[in-house]
């Protein structure tokens, strides 16, 4: 694990949630585990945003019809828990069922003991969103429900993938030619069993209403109750106030939202949200200029959410909820070394190219590799605010000199110039553009120490190369006297000034 590069830049990436431990957090092993690219490290943080508290009754309450005293309490009746299996939707729900578990433990009446008795012997289905949640269940199931299976975890990381998974498998139990498998999801009237879904007082309805409101023969009913309140932490609007001010001077900085309540207040933070309307300013307020910060979600459910009640796309959103699923937002920023044969470095994604973005009806950057020739590859800020996969074509030089500051074999197309063309590219709300000179001169003296030159003028046919590139991947327009340059003008064709903005898709091409 990377945990220090000397004069390396840091780009901080602030997680808003609370972490077990700077040092074992898996977010931080992760996030640390390589440099995103030469002479930069990602710097991650974190800042509670929620705080939490179980409310034990209402399990206390459903597990009270386990407290049946009998003589053979080791092989109880199907029907003694009027429940066919059980739905937790976070670490949190999980927890308070853990709580009511020991305070049963700790109960030493005859009852209590036979409740854990007839716990250990039920089995039933445990329905878990993502792999986290289904670890801290496994523990629980582990001990006091070794019969019962748990179903979902990496294979549901949403409400919207468990619902549908858990009409498939539910359905498929309550159908068993096996009455001993089947005989569980029945009642004492042989109707279905319904579900009991562990929960906090804010949630998507999601899964109940999927699991409600199909087709009368897969319909299954769901009981909700109430197992934790969450309440903002007190310290989070100042914490984060404070985390801005002192990340105001990096080159790029990341949030990574875990819920509404963080986004929420990010926004109000940042001065993106116009207050009057509750909405994010328009593309000409002066907020969007020169922008540096960018926004990733957890996942669909707070990504949903910031489009709806803000109209904010967020930059990058999670797939799997997951410390590894933060950390493949960010691989297009982790440069592989460079292959044999002098191929350019190319992106570590498993051989498959990865997409950002929540949204393909906004603009875009993508990879492309229809070029052909020494290339390189580096990922950044898309002109659309998205983080994206930029490959571009090395840029050649005109001088003899081998010694040429931006000679191809020196500096293969400096991977921060890349980086600020298109982070000035992204900051700038369409239609407006940049100027190839505010990249080169966006540099800091560090960054052209590294790549050996000393002035910014130096950079100047790099930049205009890459701009070229990014133009016939279809991701900028380039401009000339206010007028846009046709796809097929070359770089050595055009004489004097450009400009660049991000290109609008067509509908044709969403």
């Amino acid at each position: 694990m990377t945990d220090l590069v000397i004069g390396a830049t840091e780009i901080p990436i602030t997680l808003l949630k609370s972490t077990s431990g700077e040092s074992s957090d898996l977010y931080t092993v992760h996030l640390r585990s390589e440099p995103p690219f030469p002479g930069y490290v990602y710097q991650p943080h974190f800042i509670p945003v929620l705080e939490h508290t179980s409310d034990i009754d209402p399990i206390l309450a459903v597990l009270d019809g386990l407290r049946q005293p009998f003589e053979n309490a080791s092989q109880p009746d199907s029907n003694t828990f009027r429940y066919g299996g059980l739905i937790f939707t976070s670490q949190r729900a999980v927890a308070s069922f853990a709580l009511a578990i020991a305070h049963l433990l700790r109960d030493a009446d005859r009852a209590s003991v036979v409740a854990l008795q007839q716990l250990k012997a039920l089995c039933i289905p445990l329905f878990a969103v993502g792999p986290a949640t289904a670890q801290a269940l496994q523990v629980i199931r582990d001990l006091y429900l070794p019969l019962c299976a748990i179903e979902g975890g990496e294979a549901a990381g949403s409400g919207d993938l468990l619902a549908p998974l858990i009409l498939d498998i539910y359905n498929k139990i309550h159908s068993s030619s096996e009455f001993s498998v089947r005989s569980w999801t029945f009642d004492q009237n042989g109707n279905k069993k319904p579900l009991l879904f562990l929960t906090g007082e804010k949630h998507r309805d999601i899964v109940p209403v999927t699991l409600t409101s199909t087709s009368a023969e897969q319909r299954i009913a769901v009981d909700e109750i109430i197992v934790y309140r969450t309440i903002k932490s007190p310290n989070f609007v100042s914490l984060l106030k404070s985390k801005l001010e002192i990340t105001s001077e990096a080159p790029l900085r990341w949030f990574v939202i875990f819920s509404p309540t963080a986004g929420d207040q990010l926004l109000s933070s940042l001065g993106w949200l116009d207050q009057t309307i509750g909405r994010i300013h328009g593309p000409g307020h002066d907020c969007w200029k020169n922008r540096i910060t960018f926004i990733a979600s957890i996942g669909p459910t707070t990504r949903d959410y910031m489009k709806t009640q803000f109209g904010f796309d967020v930059d990058v959103c999670s797939k799997k909820p997951s410390p590894k699923g933060v950390y493949l937002i960010f691989i297009p920023f982790k440069m592989a070394k460079k292959r044999k044969r002098s191929k350019a470095p190319s992106l570590e994604t498993g051989g498959k190219r990865l997409r950002t973005g929540p949204s393909r009806s906004t603009p875009r950057m993508t990879a492309s590799n229809h070029t052909k020739g020494k290339s390189s590859t580096n990922a950044t800020a898309s002109p659309s605010g998205r983080l994206s996969t930029v490959q571009s074509e090395a840029p050649s030089s005109k001088k003899s000199d081998p010694q040429s500051a931006v000679a191809t074999d020196e500096i293969d197309t400096p991977d921060p110039l890349r980086f600020h063309l298109s982070r000035l590219i992204s900051s700038r709300q369409y239609p407006k553009t940049i100027c190839p000179s505010e990249a080169c001169r966006a540099l800091s003296k560090d960054e052209l120490r590294r790549i050996g030159v000393e002035s910014w003028r130096e950079l100047m046919p790099a930049c205009r190369d890459i701009a070229w590139k990014l133009r016939d991947q279809g991701d900028v327009e380039l401009l000339q006297k206010g007028q846009v340059l046709a796809n097929d003008i070359g770089v050595d064709e055009v004489r004097g000034p450009v400009r660049i903005r991000k290109k609008l898709l067509s509908l044709d091409e969403v």
